[in-house]
């Protein structure tokens, strides 16, 4: 059954000056970084992939993609800043990045190289991008800069497979670590703000309690009450 709610809400935002501005920053980007033929025959090279599922397809929807990009970077000030150098973490398809290029920032992406349709699009918009996985207690690549904004976005990263499928996920030491080494990757006034992946398990909600409690004492450590997001500061 459709929410109406939710649906009026959006065409709500959408004609809205904010919303506005978002429509028209996706389509600037689309028009300088992702030529329309080039475009399709990405979609068309993927559209018949299964293997993957809906989690793999959906990131063909570039126009979706691109405009929730850009809401992204307009919530972060990204459009009214000076240049920052920004490293994106988990960059999957380089949406946000491309949008923070065209606002004349500095970009560098995170990721895997394991799903094709993330890899074409990273080609295709020439997105700078190291290849990484991370696993508990390993630093980060080193860098040739430090970042003024680390970010990252639905984040599933601190989800392990262990035994079978059971699936655990990071601990607090695990966090901690990882907390600290990315601050160590900021410059001096700079900040991180990841965005995490609930998963479908409601009663996780992003981090259990008692860890997002003891995160909270990490030297610049921010989580809200929701523990939808997890804020540092250099």
């Amino acid at each position: 059954m459709l929410n109406l709610g939710n649906r009026y809400n959006r065409l709500r935002y959408n004609l809205s000056a904010r919303g506005r501005r978002e429509r028209r920053l996706a389509a600037e980007v689309m028009a300088r970084q992702l030529p329309p033929d080039q475009v399709r025959a990405v979609q068309e090279r993927h559209s018949g992939v299964i293997s993957k599922g809906e989690h793999h397809r959906k990131w063909l929807d570039v126009e979706s993609h691109m405009q929730r990009a850009a809401r992204e970077a307009m919530a972060l000030g990204l459009d009214e800043s000076e240049p920052l150098n920004i490293l994106d973490i988990g960059c999957g398809a380089g949406y946000f990045l491309a949008v923070a290029r065209h606002l004349g920032h500095n970009t560098i992406g995170l990721d895997m190289s394991d799903n094709e349709v993330f890899n074409d699009f990273i080609a295709l918009m020439a997105i700078p991008r190291v290849i990484h996985c991370i696993t508990p207690f390993t630093p980060l690549p080193d860098f040739d800069r430090r970042f003024n904004l680390i970010t990252g976005f639905e984040v599933r990263f601190n989800w392990k497979i262990k035994r079978k499928s059971r699936l655990d996920r990071w601990a607090y030491d695990e966090w901690s670590y990882f907390l600290d080494d990315c601050r160590s990757k900021l410059a001096p006034g700079g900040r991180m703000r990841l965005e995490l992946n609930a998963g479908k398990d409601a009663s996780y909600r992003f981090l259990p309690e008692d860890i997002a409690t003891r995160l909270r004492g990490v030297a610049g450590a921010t989580i809200p009450a929701d523990k939808s997001t997890i804020t540092v500061a250099a």
